[in-house]
């Protein structure tokens, strides 16, 4: 059996909220079921806009966990700006990236609702 390690892996913000809450937190218990890891996310001492997800648990667990999260990351990053639909911080009022976005949008959605 593998030794248990802790490896970091850095993911966009709105990424990492795609793996808590009520309603995604099933994604991150998928992971560490069948990866027998623990996964938590970290915002502190992250890249700005960033977050880290902690892995821990033996290495072989590891790494097939953090070839799922790269998969379901590549998902968004391959959509274009239209398939990933309006940023629902946009609309309602405020988007949480703040200045940062540009005029199409940020990573969440379009900031263009016509």
């Amino acid at each position: 059996m593998d030794e248990a390690v802790e490896e970091q892996l850095e993911v966009p913000g709105g990424e990492a909220m795609r793996l808590q809450g009520p309603k995604n937190e099933e994604k991150a218990r998928n992971i560490e079921l069948r990866c027998r890891v623990q996964l938590s996310i970290v915002f502190e001492g992250a890249s700005e806009g960033k977050a880290n997800i902690v892995l821990k648990g033996p290495a072989s667990g590891i790494k097939r966990a953090k070839t799922m999260i790269k998969a379901l990351c590549a998902f968004r990053d391959e959509a274009t700006v239209e398939e990933r639909g309006i940023c629902r911080w946009y609309s309602a009022g405020f988007c949480r990236n703040g200045g940062e976005c540009g005029d199409e949008g940020c990573d969440d959605g379009v900031h263009d609702i016509d």
